[in-house]
C-alpha cells in the first residue's frame, strides 16, 4: 500500500503542548502556540491578539477537545477547525449518559445511577449502591471530575461542592483500567491494543486517586485483548452511524481476565495522541492521526483496512507518566533531570505552571520510579 503522507500546515494551540509532542512524525507541517503565561485554555489562547496575528485565514486548527466557544472564533476569524462538532462530542463523551450508549451497543457497562447528591442521604447511598463508591461529573479530563467516595463525611463535602448537579454514582469496583485508542474511518474501524492506564503514582503530582498518571503498555493475554478490541470496533461502528469521524478512546475496568464495564469514552485526541503516534511511525505504521486530519478534512485516500488493524494488534512496549505541579500554588517548570533508559519531554523551563497542569512526560520502554524530587 503507498505511504500517506501529509505535510500542509496545522496549528495546535492548547495550553501546553506535551500531549502532541512527537504528532509531527506523521504531522511535519505542525506548529505549536502553547506556553503563554495566564492562558489557559484553547479558547483564551484564540482570543490573544498574539495567537491571531499568528494565525492567517483558513488556518487549519488542531484541536484537542472541541467547545462552542472556539467554534464561534473560529467562524469569526475564518479558520478551519480540524475536530469534530463538539455536539458530536458532547454527544459521547458526556458520563452522564455514556453507559447507556454502551449498553444500546450491547458492551458490557457498569451499574450506575443518575442523580443529584443533595437528593441522597448517606443512608440513601448505602442502600443503594454500597459502602464505597465512584462519582463522575458530566465533564472532566484524565480523572478531574472524578471522586472516590467510601465516608459519610465524604458524601457530605460532595453534596457542598455537587450538590445541585445531576452526577453520575457508580459502586466502586475493584480492577485495573485499561485504555485503547482508535479511528473512525470510512473504511471501518481501527483499533489498537488495550494498555494499562497509571494512577495515583505518589510522583504523579496528583492527590486524586483516580487521575490518570499516564499509561503502561503491558502484556495483555490476547483472548482478552481481541475481545476488548472487538467491542471498541463495534462501538466505532455505531459512533460511524452517528457521523463521528477520527481519533476516539475507550476505557474498560478489567478483574482478572474478566470485561467488567466499559466506562468512558473520549471523542477525540487524547493525552497520548503524541507518544501514540510517535510509536506508530517508528513501527511503520499508518499513524491514526493521519487518518484523523484525513477523514475530518474529507480527503480521498487508500488504506488497507486488514492489513493495518493487523499491524495495530501486536501493540508497543512503552511506559509513560505525566508529572504535574501537586502543589497548591504556581511553580516554575524546572529543568529536566536525566535519568538512565528515561526520555524526558518537559515544558520550556522557567514556564509558570499552575496547579494540576503537566509539566512533563517520563517516558521508557518499561516501568520506572522517580524521585521524589519530581
Amino acid at each position: 500500500m503507498k505511504k500517506i503522507e501529509f505535510n500542509e500546515e496545522f496549528f495546535f494551540v492548547h495550553p501546553h503542548g506535551l500531549y502532541l509532542e512527537g504528532a509531527q512524525m506523521a504531522l511535519p507541517g505542525l506548529r505549536f502556540i502553547v506556553d503563554r503565561p495566564g492562558l489557559n485554555s484553547t479558547a483564551a489562547l484564540l482570543q490573544d491578539a498574539r495567537t491571531q496575528a499568528e494565525l492567517p485565514a483558513g488556518a487549519r486548527l488542531l484541536l484537542m477537545k472541541p467547545a462552542p466557544k472556539i467554534e464561534f472564533l473560529a467562524r469569526e476569524h475564518g479558520w478551519r477547525l480540524v475536530s469534530v462538532s463538539s455536539e458530536l462530542n458532547r454527544r459521547f463523551e458526556n458520563k452522564l449518559t455514556i453507559g447507556t450508549g454502551f449498553a444500546q451497543a450491547n458492551l458490557p457497562s457498569l451499574q450506575f445511577e443518575v442523580s443529584r447528591p443533595k437528593d441522597l442521604s448517606w443512608e440513601d447511598v448505602l442502600e443503594r449502591l454500597g459502602t464505597k463508591l465512584v462519582v463522575q461529573t458530566e465533564r472532566g479530563h484524565a480523572g478531574s471530575g472524578s471522586y472516590l467516595i467510601d465516608s459519610e463525611d465524604e458524601w457530605k463535602r460532595l453534596v457542598v461542592g455537587q450538590g445541585d448537579y445531576e452526577t453520575k454514582l457508580m459502586p466502586f469496583v475493584e480492577g485495573e483500567t485499561w485504555t485503547l485508542n482508535a479511528c473512525v474511518t470510512h473504511y471501518g474501524t481501527l483499533v489498537s491494543r488495550p494498555f494499562l492506564q497509571l494512577q495515583n503514582l505518589p510522583w504523579c503530582g496528583a492527590d486524586n486517586p483516580l487521575t490518570t498518571c499516564g499509561n503502561w503498555h503491558k502484556e495483555i493475554e490476547d483472548g482478552l485483548a481481541f475481545e476488548i478490541m472487538k467491542h471498541a470496533e463495534r462501538f466505532g461502528d455505531e459512533m460511524h452511524r452517528a457521523s463521528y469521524r477520527g481519533w476516539f478512546g475507550l476505557d474498560v475496568l478489567v478483574q482478572g481476565e474478566e470485561i467488567k464495564g466499559f466506562i468512558e469514552c473520549n471523542p477525540r485526541l487524547t493525552a497520548s495522541t503524541g507518544i501514540f503516534t510517535r510509536l506508530q511511525v517508528e513501527a511503520g505504521q499508518t499513524p491514526l492521526l493521519t487518518l484523523h486530519v484525513l477523514e475530518l478534512l474529507g480527503c480521498d485516500y487508500e488504506l488497507d483496512l486488514l492489513l493495518e488493524q493487523e499491524k495495530l494488534n501486536q501493540g508497543f512496549e512503552e511506559y509513560h507518566i505525566v508529572l504535574r505541579n501537586g502543589s497548591a500554588e504556581p511553580i516554575v517548570c524546572p529543568e529536566p533531570e536525566p535519568q538512565a533508559g528515561v526520555e524526558m519531554i518537559s515544558r520550556k523551563p522557567g514556564t509558570p505552571i499552575p496547579p494540576g497542569e503537566p509539566y512533563a512526560l517520563a517516558v521508557a520502554k518499561q516501568p520506572f520510579s522517580l524521585s521524589p524530587t519530581h
